[in-house]
């Protein structure tokens, strides 16, 4: 094997060390635009909904205020509503069949992707 091969090999591993480089570069990139606008997605979507929730609570007190013909009387009773469901979720927070519940439906998506990519065999020639 001559020295000129040797060196041709050498250029030949950098060139490919430097496109793997670039292409892990572009992976990255890629991931991390499709993490950004997830996020955006998410938030404005947490908004608008933060919006709806208060108007729709809003509305509900006022609602309850008129059939009860109170100034504030529905209010109270949606701030009730709430407390309750504090202290629901403040329960379920330590429940560990609650925590269970909520993994295994986690992983049940990523199992079933699992089950539908094809299995290929690796054969050692």
């Amino acid at each position: 094997m001559s020295l000129l091969n040797i060196n041709e090999l050498f250029d030949n591993f950098y060139k490919y060390l430097e496109a793997r480089i670039d292409l892990f570069k572009f992976e990255a990139k890629e991931s991390i635009t499709e993490a950004v606008i997830s996020l955006v997605q998410i938030v404005t979507l947490l908004i608008l909904s933060l919006f709806i929730f208060t108007f729709l609570s809003i509305g509900l007190a006022l609602f309850l205020n008129d059939v009860l013909q109170s100034h504030f009387l529905g209010f109270f009773i949606v701030a009730g509503i709430y407390c309750i469901l504090l202290i629901v979720a403040i329960v379920l927070k330590n429940s560990t069949s609650f925590k269970a519940k909520i993994m295994a439906s986690m992983f049940k998506e990523e199992a079933r992707k699992a089950q539908e990519e094809p299995v290929t065999e690796e054969t050692d020639i």
